[in-house]
């Protein structure tokens, strides 16, 4: 693994015991950072388990009047969405009552400029930036 492609940082940590993981971090032209992180067990016979540790994205990132939230591994009922501003100026808030993993949200409203959605669900509390044109 190589950096490159907007790929700023790969690390890779293996123990004896065949579990391991590999954890990357991209930063994009617009200095909108994501971090990702897989693990990994290997037992006697070959891969034998992956579970993601940030399986939130947000797509597309640019856009203009649509984003997507989308989760890989589980429903997003019950969790809260708010969007900010840079200037931690509340844009959006809403609350997910709904079983689906993927969660679309109308941004033609927003003015230009970087925005942080904040999801929270069962305690814990996750941040991704995207970007307005």
């Amino acid at each position: 693994i190589s950096a490159g492609q907007g790929t700023n940082n790969a690390t890779i940590q293996w123990l004896a015991n065949g579990k391991g993981y590999l954890k990357v971090d991209v930063i994009n032209s617009l200095g909108c950072k994501d971090t990702s992180s897989i693990h990994v067990t290997i037992g006697v016979s070959g891969l034998t388990a992956i579970s993601y540790e940030n399986d939130l994205f947000i797509f597309p990132n640019p856009a203009k009047n649509e984003i997507n939230l989308k989760s890989s591994a589980q429903t997003l009922l019950g969790s809260k969405v708010i969007i900010s501003d840079i200037t931690g100026r509340v844009v959006f808030d809403d609350f997910i009552k709904i079983h689906t993993n993927l969660y679309s949200i109308d941004r033609s409203a927003f003015n230009e400029g970087l925005f942080i959605i904040t999801i929270q669900k069962n305690g814990e509390i996750n941040r991704l930036k995207f970007v307005k044109e």
